[in-house]
C-alpha cells in the first residue's frame, strides 16, 4: 500500500460518502410535503421522509436504490478482494499455528462484517418505499445498535480464557 494509493482510496471514500446523500437531497428539495410532519422512524432517513412527500416518488426511490446498491457492490467487492489476498496469504504461511491465528481472527471479523452489511442492505437495497415503519425501525436497531453489540462478543469467542469460562458456566 503506497502513500498514492491510500490517499486515492481515503479521497474516494470521502467523495462517495458527501455525493450520495447530496444527491438524494437535491431531489428530496424538489418534493412537495404535506400533512403530518411526523417521521416514525429511529433517525431522518430518506425512506420515511418520502412516506411524508403528497408527489410520485419513483425517481427518488429508483436514485436512492441505484445509488446504494452500487456502495454496496463496490465496498462488498472490495472486502472480498481483500480477503482473497489475506486468505491467500495465510495459506502459504508456514506455521500451522499462525494460519490457524490468522483464520480465527479473519472468521471474527468476517462475521460482524456480514452481519453488518446483510442489515444495511436489506434496509438501503430495495426499490420500493411501501414498508411498515415498525419493519424499518428492526431493521436499524440490527445495523446500528446490535452489531456494535455484537463485535465484542465476536472478537471475545477468540480468547481462551472466555471459551474456558463459557464452557464451565454452560457445562454446569
Amino acid at each position: 500500500m503506497t502513500s498514492r494509493c491510500c490517499k486515492l482510496l481515503v479521497f474516494a471514500c470521502w467523495f462517495c460518502g458527501f455525493l450520495s446523500p447530496v444527491t438524494k437531497l437535491i431531489l428530496v428539495t424538489f418534493l412537495p410535503f404535506c400533512g403530518s410532519n411526523e417521521i416514525h422512524h429511529l433517525f431522518c432517513d430518506l425512506s420515511p421522509l418520502l412516506h411524508l412527500a403528497c408527489a410520485d416518488t419513483f425517481l427518488n426511490v429508483i436514485t436512492d436504490f441505484v445509488i446504494n446498491s452500487c456502495i454496496i457492490i463496490l465496498t462488498s467487492a472490495f472486502i472480498a478482494l481483500t480477503y482473497t489476498k489475506i486468505l491467500i496469504t495465510i495459506i502459504l504461511m508456514n506455521s500451522a499455528e499462525g494460519r490457524r491465528k490468522a483464520f480465527s481472527t479473519c472468521a471474527a471479523h468476517i462475521t460482524v462484517v456480514l452481519i453488518f452489511f446483510g442489515s444495511v442492505a436489506f434496509m438501503y437495497v430495495r426499490p420500493q418505499t411501501v414498508y411498515a415503519p415498525e419493519y424499518d425501525q428492526l431493521v436499524t436497531i440490527n445495523y446500528t445498535i446490535l452489531t456494535p453489540l455484537l463485535n465484542p462478543a465476536v472478537y471475545s469467542l477468540r480468547n481462551k480464557e472466555i471459551k474456558r469460562a463459557l464452557k464451565k458456566y454452560f457445562l454446569r
